[in-house]
């Protein structure tokens, strides 16, 4: 069916597989789960918002074709890139709330403010 929101937190989820079919979502919050990938949310194209904080994801390479998200919170993961996010991004992602991520360098950060205009913020 169709839903605009779903939350989902302090669970055990480690896959998005049961929300994967849902069409149409505008914002999906999944933050202090078990989440070790974000396969599945590759056609949730209308996505504007997107909280996985506080899970087990090593990558973001699946919010690739999700330019149109404004809000994207994935502190405290596993992350060691930022692949996924591209300069198409940029134009509506407003906050990006990616630090502290215990792999990430600070010339990722530099690379995604400065090639992709994308501002990396901190939770606090």
């Amino acid at each position: 069916g169709d839903a605009e929101m779903v939350s989902v937190t302090f669970n055990q989820i480690k896959t998005m597989k049961e929300i994967a079919h849902i069409k149409g979502l505008k914002s999906l919050f999944l933050d202090n789960n078990q989440l070790e990938s974000l396969e599945g949310v590759e056609d949730m194209t209308e996505l504007k918002e997107l909280y996985v904080q506080a899970n087990q994801l090593v990558s973001i390479k699946p919010i690739e074709k999700l330019t149109g998200l404004n809000e994207l919170y994935c502190s405290d993961n596993n992350l060691s890139s930022f692949d996924g996010l591209t300069e198409d991004h940029s134009d509506n992602l407003r906050f990006f709330v990616c630090l502290p991520n215990d792999g990430i360098k600070q010339r990722e950060v530099i690379r995604v403010e400065n090639t992709l205009g994308i501002k990396c913020r901190g939770v606090n």
